[in-house]
């Protein structure tokens, strides 16, 4: 399958690949539930590194690199942060983490968490915290052959000691050659403690401050409500998984938005047939291992996400509740989440927003799933 032939506009394929996975050259068997992933097989070889923090080798076991059920269900209670856009496990109906990242040169970059009250409670670097870098893996070539060409992107697995805790973060970036203060960054982060139990799990978008998201940082008024009309956002989304039994991987799949500004709401899916108007991809995608996912082998789950109605505020966000179906049959699975983003920048109310990003956590028949998206008219 060649997301090359879907006839998605370049700029499309550049937000596709803020996570990453835009392209699955790969071949598998198609399964009605995320579960259907073998356990057992984390973590791949290429995961045995000589780099961690300080050049340490770690090995990281499947519930330091995905999580466990528990604090996924954690996220899915909570709303975004919004400034960035974070969801994670740490608050009480909205999340309390905020993440900021820094474009380095040669895309190098910094990832850092802050807590409820402003404090770091962790920062990774690619350089210093190199796990695995996910650049020059088949995915990620196909991907940036379809950037426009003044884009680069880079991918990292990070990881490193912070005390007794061990963090993951997989973390992704992309980024306008001509502007480096124009990047979009995206990813997700896990601490385990030393009895190898979650205690933070998050999900997060990012922007460079020359990018359109950025006036919600900068406060900047290049953000104005439409009043009237609608529009349709096509893209990506894309994050982590774990099934009760702590075996995990990652995902992949299409996502459709519609807003109706004159209602001030918006909804949509995520691997919905409408997701994809020219009905090539359907569901989600599931990479088992890291092998899996630099090899380009996926599997196609039956499944899609419904992204529940969300009302759009005056500062350009907004957010909803969430549920998981079945693809084939439309029947639901015992679920629920919540997602949430940011349109970017228009100018003034009588120009519609071009794009939208955010991030979504749920729990469905025991499967946890965190992700980012980004989506274009």
């Amino acid at each position: 399958m060649n997301r090359k032939l879907l006839g998605v506009s370049r700029i499309m394929l550049v937000a596709a690949s803020l996570i990453g996975l835009s392209a699955c050259g790969g071949g598998g068997g198609g399964s009605n539930l995320m579960s259907d992933v073998p356990g057992g097989n984390m973590p791949p070889s290429g995961m045995q590194p000589g780099g961690g923090d300080g050049g340490v080798p770690m090995q990281l076991t499947e519930t330091q690199l995905y999580g466990d059920i528990d604090a996924y269900g954690k996220v899915a209670a909570n709303s975004p942060n919004f400034g960035s856009i974070t969801q994670s496990s740490n608050g009480s109906g909205t999340s309390t983490d905020r993440v900021e990242t820094t474009l380095e040169a040669g895309g190098e970059m910094t990832l850092t968490v802050r807590d409820g009250t402003g404090n770091v409670s962790l920062e990774l670097d690619s350089r210093t915290h190199l796990e695995e870098n996910l650049n020059g893996t088949a995915w990620m070539n196909d991907s940036l052959d379809d950037f426009p060409a003044n884009w680069s992107g880079n991918g990292w697995i990070l990881s490193k000691q912070d005390g007794n805790d061990t963090v993951v973060a997989f973390a992704y970036t992309s980024w306008d050659d001509t502007d480096d203060t124009n990047y979009l960054a995206g990813g997700y982060w896990i601490r385990v403690d030393a009895n190898d139990e979650v205690t933070e799990l998050g999900t997060f978008g990012d922007a460079g401050p020359g990018s359109v998201f950025s006036y919600y940082d900068d406060q900047a008024s290049s953000w104005a409500k439409p009043v009237s009309g609608s529009a349709t956002y096509l893209g990506t989304a894309e994050g982590a998984y774990v099934d009760p039994y702590g075996d995990g991987g990652v995902w992949w799949s299409r996502l459709r938005l519609s807003a109706d500004f004159a209602a001030s709401s918006i909804s949509g899916c995520v691997g919905c047939p409408q997701a994809d108007p020219d009905r090539r991809e359907r569901g989600v995608y599931t990479y088992t291992t890291i092998e899996a996912l630099k090899a380009d082998r996926w599997i196609e789950e039956d499944l899609y996400v419904a992204l529940n109605s969300g009302t759009i505020g005056n500062d350009g966000s907004f957010e909803g509740t969430l549920k998981v179906l079945e693809l084939s049959t439309g029947n639901g699975l015992n679920s629920q989440g919540k997602w949430g983003g940011l349109f970017s920048e228009n100018g003034n109310a009588s120009t519609q927003p071009l794009q939208v990003a955010g991030t979504l956590g749920g729990t469905a028949d025991g499967i946890g799933f965190i992700g980012v998206f980004l989506g274009q008219q």
